[in-house]
């Protein structure tokens, strides 16, 4: 933003003296209307400009497409079957059809390349039947929401408010047609970056559309977060100011999302994060890998690249709690959504599969952060598993660890509990957790309490009580039937719970902690394996703990191309587990692990984070166990 632009969102003093202090009405009807925010047209040396109306939106429908769902369109290939070597489809992150051909080696029978294209293999198979991309839904009037930081609360920019259908610049019209409101400056940049010259736009921004200290209004409009988000036209993701500003410090930001653009924009992944070259890509410089699960960067980044992305990846909003519901809300997944850093702007569907390949690449740099929050979908994910993706987010109040959420949890679930900023965090915090345990039936949100050792994080609750600020280093409700299963809880006092369990078996053998390195966990496996004489089926239900939620049978819908734990268990080569990874040293050679497969990899992450233990029992049963599990303990 030059500084022309700056200095026109600087207050001026007389601009506020002249005009009275906006006034909101109250919503005549909070439960169906919003209020819409139009930006008047302007040069950037204008004063901002608004006016604010109440409306009450009316949802569109688009028509259907006539394309065949994905599973019928494997069935059209000519080679037959989904799964067929010479022809797969998929669908891309975005829901768009990509066809992929292994093109055989003429010289060398076993080698060849993959091909992707955006048309069907068979030209005679019309391309209404897989072109075109559905539409979601949207309100009526179309309007944009707004995705950004509040940032500092001084220094404050004075807007001006219309209140009839006139405009206000170079000192005409009459100053009793407009109020004056402070809004701050982070927000300020946005809208001078976002006004256009000459025609208006429609937008929905929180701090303005929201009487702020209404707590009855916000309570309200906060429940309807998702339908705001997920209906307006389109979703604008702003970062904050660009280079040479001084905006947090960054002087890179600008030239580190170029720098994803150019990654993103080579290739397509899929819900499940394989990874595919588009077709109109002649010279890459993301190489992928056979197994599509593996890449490489070629020419590797330099550092002065990774910085640059770095600082990008540590701007606030990265790290802001609301952001992750607005951008996964966002129409269309988002696929219209512009990401504006300053003048820069990129789509975010491009800077999505940037971030995937920056958090899976072996290349990146320790100290580059990993914003998979932002990506993860959570739109169906347990509740549970929501609150520990966002436990490190920021937010300015702590009752926003829960209603940050709100969003993604299913409304059968939030009918049990009352959105009130009013209410003091303990009680909030205790209703939350009663409600998820009496709904759910489980008892996985006590991995975000704070169990042992000094008590609960918050003095004014019980240790049962989820705890915002305590973070477990693994989400582990898919590891464990003990998170997984089903609870039997009564609550015998207000701050007691009582629960029942079952035993299943006595711990007869706790193995020692796994390590450190994929090195150290492979070899690890493996010889537990073989001192135990363990096959096939130890093989088949360890798969089914670390490799849960990739597999056919746990997610049949949404992982189109997920394997069986029986296809996953050919995959691996079989049992022993890694046994065709050995030996190590010297004769294993150094790109070992670039033939580790995909639920290879998977067992080796789910592994590392948490130091878990491999256990047996008397009955011969084989399991996983957290730190801390001893000999001769029930398992329950």
């Amino acid at each position: 933003m030059s500084t022309s632009e700056q200095s026109a969102i600087i207050p001026v003093e007389s601009i506020a003296h002249d005009h009275p202090r906006y006034q909101y009405s109250a919503l005549k009807n909070p439960d169906q209307n919003i209020r819409i925010l139009t930006l008047l047209p302007g040069e950037s040396y204008d004063a901002l400009q608004i006016k604010i109306e109440e409306v009450e939106p009316t949802l569109c429908v688009p028509p259907p497409l006539p394309r065949l769902s994905l599973q019928e369109l494997a069935k059209t290939l000519t080679t037959g079957g989904e799964y067929d070597h010479d022809y797969q489809v998929y669908a891309t992150r975005e829901g768009r059809y990509i066809f992929r051909s292994w093109i055989k080696n003429s010289d060398n029978p076993d080698g060849g390349i993959w091909s992707t294209s955006w048309r069907h293999p068979d030209e005679n198979v019309p391309k209404g039947l897989y072109e075109g991309i559905p539409e979601d839904p949207y309100w009526e009037p179309k309007y944009e929401a707004l995705s950004y930081c509040w940032g500092p609360s001084t220094p404050l920019v004075t807007v001006l408010v219309a209140l009839r259908d006139t405009a206000y610049k170079d000192g005409e019209g009459d100053p009793s047609y407009f109020a004056s409101i402070q809004i701050r400056n982070n927000l300020a940049s946005a809208l001078v970056r976002l006004r256009q010259p000459t025609k208006p736009r429609r937008l929905w921004v929180d701090a303005l559309c929201i009487n702020q200290e209404d707590i009855q209004e916000r309570n309200a409009q906060v429940k309807r977060m998702k339908e705001i988000f997920a209906l307006a036209e389109r979703v604008i993701l702003w970062l904050g100011n660009g280079d040479g500003d001084g905006n947090e410090g960054r002087n890179n930001s600008s030239k580190g999302l170029c720098e994803l653009q150019r990654i993103g924009s080579q290739i397509e992944i899929t819900p499940d994060f394989f990874h595919f070259l588009r077709p109109e890509v002649k010279d890459p410089t993301v190489q992928i890998m056979e197994s599509s699960a593996a890449f490489t960067f070629s020419p590797p980044l330099t550092d002065e690249c990774w910085e640059n992305i770095c600082e990008l990846l540590e701007r606030d909003w990265f790290y802001r709690m609301w952001v992750t519901q607005e951008v996964q809300l966002a129409r269309n997944q988002g696929r219209d959504s512009p990401v504006v850093c300053g003048d820069t702007s990129i789509a975010w569907s491009e800077l999505v599969r940037a971030m995937v390949l920056v958090a899976e690449s072996p290349e990146t740099p320790e100290w580059v952060p990993v914003q998979s929050h932002l990506y993860n979908d959570l739109r169906q994910a347990p509740v549970s598993y929501t609150l520990w993706i966002l436990g490190g987010a920021s937010c300015t109040l702590l009752h926003d660890h829960i209603y940050g959420a709100w969003s993604f949890m299913p409304a059968a679930f939030t009918r049990h509990l009352q959105l009130d900023y009013d209410a003091p965090l303990e009680h909030v915090l205790k209703d939350f957790t009663h409600a998820h345990i009496q709904h759910f039936r489980r008892l996985e949100v006590l991995s975000k309490c704070k169990l042992s050792g000094s008590g609960s994080s918050d003095p004014e609750n019980p240790s049962w009580v989820f705890s915002p600020l305590h973070s477990p280093d693994k989400y582990s409700d898919y590891d464990f039937s003990a998170g997984y299963s089903r609870a039997y809880v009564c609550r015998i006092s207000p701050d007691v719970l009582q629960s029942a369990g079952v035993i299943c078996g006595t711990i007869s053998e706790v193995s020692d902690a796994m390590g450190d390195t994929p090195a150290d966990i492979v070899r690890h496996v493996v010889e537990w394996q073989q001192s135990n004489n363990i096959g096939k089926e130890f093989l088949r239900s360890f798969l089914q703990v670390t490799c849960g939620p990739y597999t056919q049978e746990r997610e049949p819908l949404n992982l189109t191309h997920a394997l069986s734990v029986d296809e996953i268990v050919e995959e691996c080569g079989g049992a022993p587990l890694f046994a065709r990874h050995l030996p190590f040293g010297e004769d294993a050679g150094e790109d070992w692990e670039e033939n580790l497969s995909f639920y290879e990899r998977q067992v080796i992450g789910d592994l590392m984070p948490s130091h878990f233990r491999l256990i047996k029992t008397e009955d011969h049963r084989v399991g996983l166990a957290p730190p801390g599990t001893m000999q001769g303990k029930y398992n329950t």
